[in-house]
Order: structure tokens, then C-alpha cells, then sequence
């Protein structure tokens, strides 16, 4: 399930994707009982497309449980590897150089125990920077609204066997 609202972008207190700081990026994820993200449940996609040479550069962050559960962060690697692909992308922007692009935040939840009840809602906020406000992209919507698949079809989480 994708998620990114448009609304959420047009506020003037958003930060931008290229110029956000790795080490504040981090999502707030509000799941029912019965629901949980594996691992790799929590991905967001930066890409940009340098317009003059065709060069693009399309980059997925794991994001992972922070202490917090309900908080999910990139490792440290993917802070890294962040910065240097804003870099790079600022660079072109720097240029003078059109640039396209994209960002892409993702969920795919799993089930735990018995699974959601078929009325279980979530919700979702992004936050951009470590002392920034968490802007809300899924607010309190119901789960089977926001899948790509049935809840009936939901997998079992891979750490409740």
C-alpha cells in the first residue's frame, strides 16, 4: 500500500524530501490488534530523473522499529546512503538542471494471532525532520480500505510462525 497525500505536501511547513535531514526522517505508524509490519513493512522510495543526461537515481529505505514501537527510522546506513543521493540530486538541481521526481512512502502490514477485526482502522505520520511535527498521511482510515488485497488474504507475520 502506498500512501502520500497530496494535501499533506501542499502544507508550508512540510519539509522537502531532498532537504530533510536522514537522521529525523521517521514515520509514526498506529496499527490495530492483530497487525504488525515485518521487517521490510515500512519502505519509502526516493527517485529523480536528471532531465538533461537521463540519469536516474531511484533509492528504497527499509525503515526500522525504533525504542518506540509505533516509530519506525532509517538505519544508519540508509541515513547515509540518503544523504549522499540528495546530494547527488541537489548537485544537478544545482546545475541548473531539471529534475524529476518522486517520493513514495509504503506499508504492507501482516497479521498477528487472529488478525484484524474487519472494522480495525490505522493511521500514518511522516516526519521529516527530528524536531519537526509529524504530519498525518493516513488518519485513522479503516486497514481493509487502504490494502491491496482482502483482509481475509492478509499474510502471517513471519516472527509469529
Amino acid at each position: 500500500m502506498s500512501i502520500l497525500l497530496s494535501t499533506t505536501l501542499a502544507r508550508p511547513d512540510t519539509t522537502d524530501p531532498l532537504t530533510a535531514d536522514p537522521r529525523g526522517i521517521a514515520a509514526l505508524v498506529t496499527l490495530p490488534d492483530g497487525v504488525a509490519l515485518p521487517e521490510d513493512g515500512a519502505v519509502m522510495t526516493l527517485a529523480a530523473v536528471n532531465t538533461a543526461t537521463e540519469a536516474i537515481s531511484r533509492e528504497q529505505y527499509v525503515l526500522i522499529p525504533s525504542e518506540n514501537g509505533d516509530l519506525y527510522v532509517l538505519s544508519r546506513g540508509d541515513q547515509a546512503r540518503l544523504s549522499e543521493q540528495q546530494g547527488m540530486i541537489l548537485g544537478w538541481m544545482a546545475q541548473e538542471i531539471d529534475v524529476d521526481g518522486t517520493f513514495n512512502f509504503v506499508i504492507d502490514p501482516c497479521q498477528i494471532g487472529d488478525g484484524p477485526d474487519r472494522q480495525a482502522r490505522v493511521s500514518v505520520q511522516l516526519r521529516a525532520e527530528a524536531d519537526g511535527p509529524f504530519l498525518p498521511v493516513i488518519d485513522d482510515m479503516r486497514l481493509r480500505g487502504i490494502l491491496d488485497h482482502d483482509l481475509d488474504e492478509m499474510p502471517v507475520c513471519p516472527q509469529a510462525g
